[in-house]
């Protein structure tokens, strides 16, 4: 194993109750709110070390799902949904995982799984374990398909204690590193040899990450997008699409 995508996935070994060999609480059984034992967080740290991989964050994903647990018609009415197929987003308001396995969590998740996930997030950086950003997008659920999350989780690492410079990095040079592991790719920095995708701001990412949303233009394979095109095409295939 190289990778474990993503840090949600060590959620379980830390539920208290959960691990012991015993019949579950019967108050768990329902919506399975174990609490969480953060204390054992260097536990998994320990483990993650000796193993030498790489986690992929996505707390944008777990952000998301508390987000439409607690106000599902809210969320899903932001700007944000209005470039996707609205039969999936109409079918998102009825059927989704938000209605099955993580019904009724919404407070659940936002007040003790979201932090859990970022303080464990910041405790594998502090160890030196590789973090990349992903948002977990597959098109079949609305928690994680949506490209701008990619910025919102550099401001969640950000505010899981990362400095800009760092969360920056987890989605470029150590991302980068990752592929070229993988794959044998060159990515992730302005370098000789790699892979000629830049993206250009309007202002300093590493005052504010938020920054990264503020786009002049993009090279995408070596050819230049300035963002009025990028705008215009964006719009073009909104006006021409049969959803």
């Amino acid at each position: 194993m190289q990778g474990v995508s993503h840090v949600d996935e060590f959620l379980s070994h830390h539920w208290i109750g959960y691990n012991t060999g015993k019949e579950p609480d019967p108050q768990y059984d329902e919506l399975r709110n174990y609490p969480v034992d953060a204390s054992t967080i260097p536990q998994t740290v320990k483990l993650v070390i000796e193993n030498d991989v790489s986690v992929v964050s996505n707390l944008s994903t777990d952000e998301a799902l508390y987000k439409l647990l607690l106000d599902l018609e809210g969320t899903l009415d932001e700007p944000r949904f209005a470039e996707f197929r609205q039969d999936y987003v109409q079918d998102w308001k009825t059927r989704g995982r938000h209605f099955g396995p993580f019904a009724g969590q919404g407070e659940y998740r936002r007040d003790e799984i979201q932090p859990f996930l970022s303080a464990m997030v910041k405790a594998l950086h502090d160890a030196g374990v590789p973090i990349t950003i992903g948002t977990d997008a597959g098109g079949f659920t609305p928690e994680g398909s949506i490209p701008s999350d990619i910025h919102r989780e550099l401001e969640l690492l950000v505010d899981a204690g990362l400095t800009s410079y760092e969360a920056l990095a987890a989605g470029t040079r150590t991302a980068g590193q990752i592929i070229n592991e993988m794959t044998g790719d060159v990515q992730g920095t302005v370098s000789v040899g790699s892979a000629a995708d830049l993206i250009l701001l309007s202002g300093n990412p590493l005052d504010n990450v938020s920054a990264t949303r503020e786009r002049v233009g993009v090279m995408a394979n070596g050819i230049w997008f300035a963002q009025p095109e990028l705008d215009e095409l964006a719009a073009d295939y909104l006006a021409s699409r049969e959803w």
